[in-house]
């Protein structure tokens, strides 16, 4: 019993120098093991310019904006060993301002966001901060992330929306306007995602009393608004004749 006790007590401590070596050689290579990325909120705001900053009119090639797994490798938007975090977007000293996406402009938004879990503290989402969103008259807007609307609002005037599969548009005691004036432009509007009303959120669809969706016709001309959550003390409220 005795040698048996002693040989388990020489393995035990045979492992235990087999670690001690391995730890000092890796202490001598210089060599770590890397720690996880830390999450980074970051910042972007409106009327600056550089990566971190977007136009308050977005009318062109030049001026148009991709926030994607790319962009996110640029530089100063994440460091070294830094993970996305979520996004805000917000007007210079946090004041209210808009941006306005026409003509051959366009706003794309493909980041990796999620949703809070129970625990509350991991959400990742792209948040217009008293931002207010225009897109009219050929501007083009793309979501396939989670974008909030925090007291700002969304406008969309014959221009080009696009909330994609998985995609989500959320607004929080803001407005949703949607409005189409002009038959060719009623396809341009796709939700393959889920618009979210939530706390005192409105959304109008208004196209006015000449507008083609205003009178019904013969004709299948349907603006398909898709799926759309609506939230206690939210509102939506529908004031053209082709809507589903």
């Amino acid at each position: 019993m005795e040698q048996t006790t002693f040989a388990k007590k020489t393995v035990v401590l045979a492992a235990l120098g087999a670690l001690s070596l391995m730890a000092a050689t890796a202490r001598a290579d210089g060599t770590e093991t890397p720690s996880d990325p830390q999450p980074k909120n970051i910042e972007v705001t409106v009327g600056s310019e550089g990566v971190l900053g977007i136009a308050s009119e977005i009318k062109n090639d030049e001026t148009s904006v991709t926030w994607d797994n790319e962009w996110l490798e640029q530089k100063d938007v994440l460091g070294e060993n830094e993970s996305f975090g979520g996004l805000k977007v917000q007007g210079k000293d946090g004041s209210n301002t808009t941006i306005t996406v026409t003509s051959d402009g366009s706003l794309t938004i493909d980041l990796p966001t999620k949703e809070a879990t129970e625990a509350g503290n991991d959400e990742k989402v792209v948040t217009f901060d008293d931002v207010d969103l225009n897109v009219k008259g050929g501007g083009a807007f793309s979501n396939s992330s989670h974008v909030t609307f925090q007291n700002g609002s969304l406008t969309v005037t014959n221009g080009a929306f696009t909330n994609k599969e998985g995609g989500v548009v959320e607004l929080q005691d803001g407005t949703f306007t949607l409005s189409v004036t002009k038959a060719d432009t009623v396809d341009d509007f796709t939700n393959a995602g889920t618009i979210v009303l939530k706390g005192n959120a409105q959304m109008t669809i208004d196209s006015g009393d000449d507008a083609p969706l205003a009178v019904e016709t013969e004709d299948a001309l349907a603006l398909n608004v898709g799926n759309v959550e609506i939230g206690q003390g939210a509102m939506l409220t529908n004031k053209d004749k082709g809507y589903q």
